[in-house]
């Protein structure tokens, strides 16, 4: 794979945004557990106890997992899940109240993502958790991608978009995807936290993303450790 250093250098550089003095965090754990080939909840139960995000999203997750997750689980009131018979289930587990929440279908690739607000007290954060399709076909990853920024655009609270998005910070259709939904990666200032495959000696693939509007400041993003999946977790703590 052959990546032009131009479209890495920009990762490295912190952008510059300001946010009102009384600004508060929220964190979020991003995981694509591949739980049909997964079977180490445990270890998974010990990172979210270890880091106390406020906000866990699991992608590839099924009915094995979620019976685990729900009982060890139980600081997270607010929790959702969707299609866990197939190997493309989605679960989100929150501290805070989550209102208006729905599952959306790609149009082409009818894959799930769940969409709701995220309730802190202070204000209400529109989250989406995704999981595009694999790019074997790119346009029907390329269409989602574009939901998602069409989605983000005309949001009227603050936006937080999670998940493994099948693409990586310096392909075009990411950079598309920034640009038409007003989107931030929580990346740049980081470089690449590469997160696929974790099978590997060296993970070569940043494709676990959390990407939010102008409103929210990256504090600390950090990925792994391994959990037994062929990705790593993401962790990112935020300013808004």
């Amino acid at each position: 794979m052959l990546v032009n250093v131009s479209d890495v250098a920009w990762m490295y550089v912190q952008p510059d945004r300001t946010l009102h003095s009384s600004a508060s965090l929220i964190s979020v754990l991003q995981f694509n557990a591949a739980g049909d080939r997964n079977a180490r909840f445990e270890d998974l139960v010990s990172l979210v106890r270890n880091k106390q995000p406020d906000l866990v999203a699991l992608s590839e997750v099924n009915e094995r997992w979620i019976a685990v997750l729900d009982e060890k689980l139980r600081d997270y009131s607010y929790r959702y899940s969707v299609d866990l018979g197939r190997s493309d289930g989605l679960a989100v587990y929150s501290k805070y109240r989550l209102s208006d929440i729905v599952t959306r279908y790609s149009k082409i690739a009818k894959r799930p993502r769940i969409v709701g607000d995220f309730e802190t007290g202070r204000s209400k954060i529109r989250f989406c958790f995704a999981h595009p399709i694999l790019p074997v076909l790119p346009e029907y990853r390329n269409e989602e991608l574009q939901e998602l920024a069409t989605e983000a655009q005309v949001s009227t609270n603050p936006v937080i978009l999670i998940g493994d998005l099948n693409c990586t910070p310096w392909s075009f259709y990411f950079r598309k995807l920034l640009r038409d939904g007003r989107l931030f990666d929580t990346e740049r200032g980081y470089g690449p936290q590469c997160t696929f495959d974790s099978r590997m000696f060296i993970q070569l693939l940043p494709i676990d993303h959390c990407l939010t509007s102008s409103n929210f400041f990256t504090v600390k993003r950090t990925v792994g450790p391994d959990l037994g999946s062929d990705h790593l977790p993401v962790f990112v703590t935020l300013r808004y």
